[in-house]
């Protein structure tokens, strides 16, 4: 985890707008994301719809998991204070401003199927390494940490 100063972690200048058609093109397509993404977009956010298509043991395709993938801007900061070795320091997990995204849909009701448990967790993570080369901004990576 790197460290820097007070001064590195001050939110950075307005950035250009969020070119959201490049984004909705480095979704994901293929291993189970097997419709189009279509996509909704405010001033401060933007949400991503498509599918799930689930395979069973057998390899059969098994049902569908419709999802929705929202981006949004965090409205406050968050501070981890660390304790032992590192006490008197502070990981900063995200800046008031700074871009994220999370992945919703009815993950509960299709647990149980083979392809259902972990879904929300490799959604996540294949997301996150599709748009993190061209979009890193929008992925929530923490800061490091900071003095108290």
């Amino acid at each position: 985890m790197k460290t820097t100063t007070k001064n590195d972690t001050q939110a950075a200048a307005t950035p250009a707008p969020i070119d959201w058609e490049a984004v909705k093109d480095s979704l994901p397509h293929g291993s189970g994301i097997d419709c189009d993404w279509t996509m909704e977009t405010e001033e401060n956010r933007a949400t991503f719809y498509n599918a799930y298509h689930g395979m069973n043991e057998s390899g059969m395709y098994d049902g569908w998991l419709e999802f929705r993938v929202e981006f949004f801007r965090h409205k406050k900061d968050k501070l981890n204070p660390l304790s032992g070795p590192c006490a008197g320091k502070v990981q900063v997990l995200h800046r008031a401003g700074d871009w994220d995204f999370r992945v919703v849909g009815r993950f509960s009701e299709i647990a149980r199927r083979s392809w259902g448990y972990g879904l929300r967790d490799y959604l996540e993570e294949i997301i996150d390494d599709c748009l993190e080369d061209d979009f890193p901004h929008l992925c929530g990576k923490s800061h490091g940490t900071i003095d108290a």
